[in-house]
């Protein structure tokens, strides 16, 4: 009765038009990227997303905001959360209660790319205003930060709050967690060798109606060279369960793959690099989980759904909701909507000249 109910439920999302939230040149910024939505309640959603300067990852960036309370069809202002003057980004939040949330973000110096760049890892506690946000004074958590000079990814998108009300923050390699929202402590994905699971950069998690914590990863390198495609990279930890499975690749969620998994015969004469996956997004209601990521094998288009009723070991048919252009997305549940805030490219005419610039809009899903 519950594949039957969880078929059903997929088959009558109905996609909506995209709304758009953060429009490119808006507040000075030249791109919008990296998306985070938390929903504080039915009506309330905030929006979090880098706001970029330039085209690129490793330039000056800030972390900015905007709120709905009514469960995305309109937004106010937009507002600097991190505007510091450096690479403030990776925004990961997780809602608190009904008028709360929680940002982390990562600081960098505004060249990642430099010999040991200097890096932060903060959180911010939000509020909900009218339609605005309060944002209090950072908390400093670099002591969380792995060692070395690495990229060490929040998320990013949303984090959740567990059954038992323990706030979660994926991260690389491990995950942070709270009871309070002020004091938190790591943990890592242990294997039954007593080993860390590994070899991964960006991280989404939720808590599965059955208890279980689901994790899927960006990896580092390619899953499935022979095939030409990418398999989402999960793994996860139950009730009961004294460590971390062992990854596995999702044989349904086929998403988009690293350029030498596909384009050339011969690897040797491919330009490599990971810049097609994107982090996915993972969201559950009473019965199901859902996974959110582009569907397209080589490029990132095509945002689809998988949902899956028995803590990821299988997925229903995917059901594309947003054609086209597709990045990184988070989601949330708001309204009685599947809500997705996603990033997408588009040429728009600057000046006399045409440029691709990056924009975040919301997609909703409605189920009949």
């Amino acid at each position: 009765m519950r594949a039957i109910l969880a078929i059903a439920l997929l088959l009558a999302l109905q996609p909506t038009s995209a709304r758009l939230v953060f429009a490119s040149s808006e507040g000075g910024y030249t791109d919008f990227r990296i998306p985070a939505l938390v929903a504080l309640s039915d009506q309330t959603l905030i929006a979090f997303a880098e706001g970029r300067y330039s085209h690129s990852d490793w330039g000056e960036v800030d972390t900015v905001a905007k709120v709905s309370r009514d469960a995305g069809a309109t937004w106010g202002a937009l507002q600097k959360v991190c505007a510091r003057g450096t690479n403030c980004g990776n925004p990961t939040a997780v809602a608190v209660d009904n008028t709360r949330a929680i940002l982390w973000v990562g600081e960098y110096d505004a060249d990642l790319r430099g010999p040991g760049p200097t890096r932060r890892l903060m959180f911010f506690p939000v509020a909900v205003v009218g339609s605005q946000l309060e944002v209090q004074p950072p908390r400093d958590m670099t002591a969380m930060a792995l060692p070395g000079p690495l990229f060490d990814a929040l998320g990013p998108g949303a984090g959740f709050k567990t059954s038992n009300g323990t706030l979660v923050i994926p991260a690389r390699r491990r995950y942070f967690t709270s009871v309070d929202g002020e004091t938190w402590t790591t943990k890592f994905l242990w294997n039954d060798h007593d080993q860390r699971l590994d070899g991964t950069i960006e991280s989404a998690m939720i808590e599965t109606p059955n208890g279980c914590l689901l994790r899927a990863d960006r990896p580092r390198e390619p899953n499935d060279r022979t095939q030409g495609y990418f398999r989402a990279t999960l793994t996860r930890k139950c009730p009961g369960e004294a460590y971390w499975q062992p990854y596995w690749h999702a044989e349904e969620l086929a998403v988009p793959g690293h350029r030498c998994s596909w384009c050339a015969e011969d690897a040797a004469t491919c330009e490599c690099a990971n810049t097609l996956y994107c982090q996915v997004s993972l969201i559950t209601d009473a019965s199901s989980t859902y996974f959110v990521s582009p569907s397209s094998t080589r490029e990132r288009s095509a945002l689809a759904v998988w949902q899956s009723s028995d803590d990821g070991d299988s997925w229903l048919e995917k059901t594309i909701i947003l054609p086209g252009s597709a990045g990184y997305s988070s989601s949330a549940i708001a309204g009685g909507d599947l809500s997705v805030l996603v990033e997408s490219r588009h040429v728009k005419l600057i000046g006399c000249e045409a440029e691709t610039r990056w924009e975040i809009s919301l997609v909703s899903s409605q189920g009949s």
